[in-house]
């Protein structure tokens, strides 16, 4: 499910997860893997979307992640003899990755199609070993080559979060 929208509890904005458990009848769900605990107070509306997971990539390589870093401030008390910061927002992570020059692979076309639309993406990343991370994204795909004579053609994606990704481990 993407939570596009939330009052309160504003670390699930913009964020996807898998669902738990859901209740058709009170339209309330649980999300597997995500303790809410210290989150603040959920206000009692939210606009969730189930996001279907239909286009996946036939040939990503080279996948790096950036971004994630925080911008630190200043809580130094003025009788303070140690100058104290917090973290407080993140800047976006983004995910950039080649695909093999293959104009029919299904997750570069949505990915294209996302790009020239401005539109968002759930996006999920599934690794060898079992754990998954979930991301809402804005893809950035233009369909242009690159590589060089007898090597492989390759074209660039890139993806940045528009909230924090969502881990999932492989036990869940």
């Amino acid at each position: 499910v993407w939570i596009k929208e939330i009052n309160g509890m504003i670390e699930l904005g913009e964020r996807a997860f898998i669902v738990k458990a859901h209740d058709d009848v009170a339209k309330t769900f649980k999300l597997k893997a995500e303790d809410t605990a210290d989150y603040g107070s959920f206000n009692g509306q939210a606009k969730a979307v189930v996001a279907t997971m239909g286009a996946d990539f036939r040939s990503i390589q080279d996948v790096s992640a950036s971004g994630g870093d925080f911008e630190k401030a200043d809580v130094t008390v003025i009788h303070g003899l140690l100058r104290r910061r917090r973290s407080t927002v993140a800047n976006p992570v983004t995910f950039s990755f080649t695909n093999l020059f293959d104009l029919g692979d299904p997750g570069f076309k949505e990915c294209v199609k996302a790009h020239r639309s401005k539109t968002n993406r759930v996006i999920m990343f599934s690794f060898g070993t079992g754990p998954k991370i979930l991301a809402v994204g804005a893809p950035a795909a233009t369909g242009v080559p690159t590589g060089q004579a007898q090597g492989v053609v390759q074209t660039p994606v890139e993806i940045e979060c528009q909230g924090m990704p969502t881990p999932v481990p492989a036990t869940v």
